[in-house]
């Protein structure tokens, strides 16, 4: 003979300590988009969405965005990720590359900072992050704040590069 019962006074926790997620997705696509702005579409092996603390946590993900003409802008790849829904802000960890189009312009790091809504990319003042191109060019350098629609990097302070003139 078996039996079970759930006490709802007291809700499991998860590994981020917020309870339950009001959603988790498996293997799935979500969706991050603000009005008219061009959508950035997140393929990830689990999705856990938190309605309460507008916080969406994304483990093994790529993504895409396109802009209005169906042509990929920008895409990349990521271990985990954490997005506040209100600002669309992206914290990412874990083995972080994004490359943006048509200029095949690539930012790798560790961790990176990402605000779908401005455009702009930011990183940690400790932490290593590299630009390169497809002409050979790369720089290295500590923190990284950059807008990508305009395709203007800044660092605080440059480790080291090599830039290719024709």
């Amino acid at each position: 003979l078996y039996s079970c019962s759930i006490d709802e006074g007291s809700q499991m926790e998860n590994s981020r300590g917020t309870g339950l997620p009001d959603m988790q997705l498996v293997n799935a696509t979500y969706q991050v988009s603000r009005g008219d702005k061009n959508p950035l579409f997140v393929k990830g092996k689990t999705i856990e969405i938190f309605n309460k603390t507008d916080r969406t946590y994304i483990t093994e993900a790529s993504f895409t965005q396109y802009n209005k003409d169906k042509e990929i802008i920008l895409e990349g790849y990521f271990g985990e990720g954490e997005i506040d829904t209100r600002t669309n802000q992206f914290e990412l960890q874990q083995s972080v590359h994004l490359t943006i189009y048509p200029e095949e312009l690539s930012i790798a790091g560790e961790n990176l900072s990402y605000n779908s809504d401005q455009g702009i990319v930011t990183s940690n003042e400790d932490q290593v992050i590299t630009l390169s191109n497809q002409k050979g060019d790369i720089l290295k350098g500590k923190g990284l704040i950059g807008n990508i629609e305009k395709t203007l990097f800044e660092f605080s302070e440059l480790e080291e590069g090599v830039l290719n003139y024709d």
